[in-house]
């Protein structure tokens, strides 16, 4: 703002030149200018707004938009592997050696915030509404005032293998001897004998793993306020071991010499003149055994319980404790800022629905925002909008991150789409899937046989990475043999920033010149196999036999999928989507059912539609008068100054009957969610299935359409195929609701 009651507003801006709009908000004309950027500045040289942040100018002292950076912190684990090995057995030699390891990883510490930012378009739309820059400006601030703790916990595995391996001798000796004595007589004599020779060798490798335990322990923002406190703990060590077990050695061969060792032959000589003939003869059994034994210990950082705290409560101090600002309330918050601020208050509750529809624009990317928004305005006013509960679990880290929907009715056919999801090439996942059957065969419960006894699951995580997987599980409240804990662990070892909520580090290593840029580009799933087992496994055996074992499976892997869809691996989702329930409004026991003050058969799309939806994804018969019946009891329904329901009623059907929703206004989320097996309620408006506002069922993807379940058209124009981007999309009516 330039001066008192007058405003300057950028409206366009086109690379070189700014539109302006400029008037008096006392009520004058709008009149509109253009100027450089250079003349701009000097016009307004501070207390810049921007109605449109995408094409705003960068301005040095303050920046519009974050754009699509990415805020990255590098830091390292490490791990120290030390090896002794003391013997007396033939043949063999002490050693001992150290290796080290160092893995970078990164820690985007943006993705770990964002959600509790608040979009520069939300504010906009509470200033649009409210015409009150004090309101808003009180509720960034709230945002700016942000505090926000990020702790990175070193974590100390250290793993003993202690292998004792006792060798023992057993030889028998036949010796003889033959001679003449001085009377010419013959003498002859022979003796047995037996010998126990006992040896052992001791290898100690001493493992010591640092890892990284990057949490969000604290956010008091503008809506929650969040604590997560950890402590410094020495684990419970573990021992563990295989016992003794028999090891096969090699037979020593049958020998013979002319030593005396059991004194024949020395006897002989007293006694003869002449020695005719001599031999000993020794046959050795061999007996080994072999005794493992693996003592863990850990110190690691340990979370309490986390405090998640919702700031919408409008508490009251006492007289005597109102400061100069006169605020009254205990805490500044979205609610007791609104009720302090009665033109806000006045404004946006007079236009509610407006502001919502606002939200739900497309370009604004704020349909995330409204259920938020509808819940705090009835904190602010016990007005209900359609929302009086909300689900701030959302705002817990540990829902941040996780693998969305990993499909595959076979282990092997969830690895294949959860690498193939995650952007890997056909040929380096392929690769993986090769190297996995190498190492457990696809058994998720699968355990090391053979010494050092330390490898579980898929990849056979060893040593500190083990104890890492069963952190994850543990954090997850999963067994560590559950697929989609392994499959997710997995994905984060496969990335060079780690993953699986910061429990994975990056697992590759340039080895043996082997490395993980050697997997990503492989151009055959035998070099990708190759590749992954000299820079990601690294077993002790990378012999021929071994590439050739891997790379032979990984092709078979290939030739297997590579020309299969994603969409086609469903399962846990929506299997055939032809055979989905076909609900309709208008027929059924539930027509004549009151909706509000209509029926089902007139206004009651949006419920059928939830129906179809739930019973598809859960295989449990849901139908809608029973939807009718929840949405109505929650009082969702006529909303939006409309017959019939919003997407608040679809979402707490979804909800009440165990699944996941969310609106939204992208058309790439949409696709993404039909390919991944989850449902789609489409409000569209002027369309085959019905020329107003209508709700249909999407479900399934191939080839750029969707099939469509129409609870107004049970046969065609319902119950077929439609394309997605160019006949649904354009048919919006307002924010789609992804179910699932």
């Amino acid at each position: 703002m330039s001066s008192a009651g007058h405003v300057g507003v950028v409206v366009a801006y086109d690379g070189s030149t700014i539109t302006t709009q400029e008037g008096n908000v006392n009520g004058a004309e709008w009149a509109r200018m253009t100027c450089s950027i250079e003349e701009f500045r000097a016009k307004y040289p501070t207390n810049l707004q921007f109605a449109n942040p995408r094409n705003a100018p960068s301005f040095s002292g303050r920046s519009s938009s974050s754009g699509n950076a990415k805020y990255v912190v590098k830091v390292a684990t490490w791990r120290e592997i030390s090896t002794s090995f003391e013997t007396n057995i033939p043949g063999e030699a002490p050693y001992s050696f150290v290796q080290y390891e160092m893995t970078e990883q990164s820690i985007n510490y943006y993705d770990m915030v964002k959600a509790y930012t608040m979009p520069f378009n939300y504010l906009w739309d509470l200033l649009t509404l409210s015409e009150d820059k004090d309101f808003v400006m009180d509720l960034a601030d709230l945002v700016y005032n942000s505090e926000i703790v990020i702790t990175i916990n070193d974590n100390l595995t250290t793993t003993k293998d202690i292998t004792v391996r006792s060798y023992t001798e057993n030889t028998n000796m036949t010796s003889r001897v033959r001679g003449l004595k001085e009377d010419g007589s013959v003498y002859m004599k022979h003796a047995n004998g037996n010998t126990e020779q006992n040896y052992s060798s001791t290898k100690i490798v001493v493992t010591q793993t640092n890892t990284l335990d990057v949490a969000l322990t604290k956010a008091n923002v503008w809506i929650v306020d969040y604590n997560k406190n950890y402590k410094y703990e020495k684990g419970q060590t573990t021992i563990g071991g295989s016992g003794v077990t028999p090891v096969n050695v090699d037979p020593i061969p049958d020998r013979e010499d002319q030593n005396d060792p059991l004194g024949v032959l020395s006897a002989a000589n007293s006694e003869c003149k002449e020695i005719t003939s001599f031999i000993t003869k020794y046959r050795t059994s061999v007996e080994s055994s072999q005794d493992n034994t693996t003592i863990t210990d850990t110190i690691k950082y340990v979370s309490d319980v986390a405090e998640l705290r919702e700031k919408t409560e409008k508490v009251t101090l006492k007289k005597s404790e109102i400061g100069p600002d006169k605020f009254k309330y205990k805490e500044k918050n979205f609610v007791t800022l609104l009720v302090s601020n009665q033109k806000a208050k006045r404004n946006i509750l007079n236009a509610a629905s407006w502001l919502f529809e606002m939200l739900e624009i497309e370009e604004n990317d704020l349909a995330d925002m409204v259920d938020l928004t509808k819940y705090l305005l009835y904190k602010a006013t016990g007005t209900d909008y359609g929302i009086t509960e909300f689900d701030f679990s959302i705002f817990d880290p540990a829902n941040f991150t996780s693998v969305d929907g990993i499909m595959g009715n076979t282990t092997e056919e969830k690895v294949w789409y959860a690498l193939r999801s995650a952007g890997y090439s056909a040929e380096a996942t392929a690769g993986v899937m090769g190297n996995i059957y190498a190492e457990s065969g696809f058994r998720l419960d699968a355990e090391e046989q053979g010494p050092p006894y330390q490898g579980r699951g898929l990849i056979q995580w060893s040593y500190g990475r083990r104890e890492q997987l069963f952190a994850y599980a543990q954090s997850k409240g999963k067994e560590w043999k559950d697929a989609e804990i392994q499959i997710e662990f997995l994905l984060g070892e496969l990335s060079e920033s780690g993953g699986a909520d910061g429990f994975a580090g990056c697992g590759f290593m340039t080895y043996n010149g082997y490395s993980r840029n050697g997997w990503i580009n492989a151009s055959d799933p035998e070099t990708a196999a190759v590749e992954f087992m000299g820079s990601f496994e690294r077993p002790l055996n990378i012999g021929a036999d071994a590439r050739a074992k891997r790379g032979g499976k990984a092709r078979e892997y290939y030739n297997q999928f590579k020309d299969r869809p994603l969409e086609s691996f469903t399962g846990g989702k929506i299997g055939n989507v032809e055979s989905s329930p076909n609900y309709c409004q208008w027929q059924g026991t539930w027509a004549q059912m009151r909706f509000g003050g209509h029926t089902v058969a007139n206004t009651g799309c949006g419920p059928t539609t939830a129906a179809i939806a739930i019973t598809a994804l859960t295989g449990k018969q849901v139908t809608p008068d029973q939807t009718c019946q929840y949405a109505y009891s929650k009082g969702l329904y006529n909303t939006r100054g409309m017959y019939g329901c919003g997407s608040a009623a679809i979402e707490a059907c979804a909800r009440n009957w165990g699944l996941n929703a969310k609106s939204t206004n992208s058309v790439d989320e949409v696709e993404k969610a039909l390919k991944d097996g989850k449902a789609v309620a489409a409000p569209l408006v002027g369309t085959v299935f019905y020329s107003g506002s209508h709700y249909v069922c999407l479900l399934g993807y191939q080839n750029g359409n969707t099939f469509v379940r129409d609870p107004n058209h049970p046969s065609a124009p319902g119950s077929q195929w439609h394309n997605l981007r160019n006949y649904i999309w354009p048919h919006k009516d307002f924010s789609f609701t992804i179910i699932g």
